[in-house]
């Protein structure tokens, strides 16, 4: 019983280090330079992130990381969701435009008849 019962306190205390270790561990990679199998990764699932890891590796000192090149990544893909979103607002207001223009010029055919 007592073999147990040093065994589960082993298992308790390396299970403990490793809740307290691996966020750790995780920041680390984030900081590391970015991997060019990784920016290839970004870029197949964000596009147009490929031209901003372009300019922040010519214009920073320091090699672009992972957790940079992720941050570029999801600020592109904002970037990109907010101008769809705009552009799918001017579609519906041309397409109402077009219809409000299309009443008032069937209004006036009518009205010359």
């Amino acid at each position: 019983m007592k073999y147990v019962k040093y065994v589960l306190s082993f298992i308790f205390v390396g299970v403990m280090a490793m809740i307290v270790c691996i966020p750790f561990y995780i920041v680390y990679l984030a900081q590391q330079p970015a991997t060019p199998e990784q920016l290839t990764e970004i870029t197949q699932d964000t596009p147009c992130a490929a031209e901003a890891f372009k300019e922040a590796i010519n214009y920073q000192s320091e090699p672009l990381t992972l957790s940079k090149a992720n941050k570029i990544a999801s600020e592109c893909r904002k970037r990109n969701e907010m101008a769809e979103a705009l552009r799918v607002r001017e579609n519906e207001r041309n397409k109402i435009r077009e219809k409000q223009l299309q009443a008032l010029n069937d209004a006036h055919s009518a009205k010359e008849r």
